[in-house]
């Protein structure tokens, strides 16, 4: 069986995927992209066959070389991911697959020219634009840092690598096959599909401790005005 290889930042929702892998098989192996010792981690608990890996390009350079006949999971293809799916050779018989978070796709601003006020209704994208409002010196010291950063990974376009590591990959795991039909039509690319998701109802309805009550109402999943939550309130 070939080794599996997952490529993750430190997110709560990690400990749920080393749990459902760890069912699947004793043959993952987990790199955290930080620049955090592994007993630093804010999120990702101690688990066997994980490691933090320092998110540069010399130590990317580094990892990419190593991979080699693995099926390569990359939890949610952002700017360094994308750099180590760029790295790595493709002949070396490899399967890359792209569990999907949602922002490095739909905040590129590539794919989506307007970034993320194509998401935003009228409420939300008055207060959006309120929020980030920024000086030109803000903005100014931003950009400037913003491209020593990428400078220094070789990479002066994030948004533009992300796009190509997004052709690279093989599979696209997310929950509904719809969206990885649109994510098909803006890439322009075909991919297999992966049924996924990080808390399937089997894992919430078996955990006592991941149990909620009350008659509440989630709004969204996070605090991303992209959910568009004032126009929800106002219904």
């Amino acid at each position: 069986m070939k080794k599996i290889i997952h490529i993750t930042s430190d997110e709560k929702f990690i400990n749920s995927a080393l749990k459902q892998f760890k069912l699947l098989t004793n043959n993952s192996e987990f790199y955290i992209l930080s620049n955090k010792r592994l007993d630093e981690l804010t999120h990702i608990g101690n688990y066997p066959n994980v490691s933090t890996i320092k998110p540069n390009r010399i130590e990317l350079v580094k990892l990419a070389k190593n991979i080699n006949n693995s099926i390569v999971c990359f939890h949610g293809v952002f700017y360094k991911s994308s750099i180590l799916i760029n790295l790595i050779n493709i002949n070396q018989k490899n399967t890359l697959i792209w569990f999907v978070w949602g922002a490095e796709f739909y905040f590129n601003n590539k794919i989506y020219k307007n970034g993320l006020s194509h998401f935003l209704g009228p409420i939300s994208k008055q207060i959006e634009v309120k929020i980030n409002k920024e000086s030109i010196v803000q903005k100014l010291k931003k950009s400037v840092l913003t491209n020593l950063s990428n400078l220094y990974n070789l990479e002066l376009f994030p948004n533009k690598a992300a796009l190509k590591a997004f052709r690279k990959i093989d599979i696209i795991s997310i929950l509904y096959i719809e969206e990885k039909e649109l994510i098909e039509t803006k890439v322009n690319k075909k991919f297999k599909f992966l049924k996924f998701s990080y808390y399937p109802l089997e894992y919430m309805l078996n955990s006592l401790e991941e149990r909620v009550e009350g008659c509440d109402i989630l709004v969204g999943n996070s605090a991303s005005p992209t959910n568009n939550h004032l126009e929800v309130f106002s219904l």
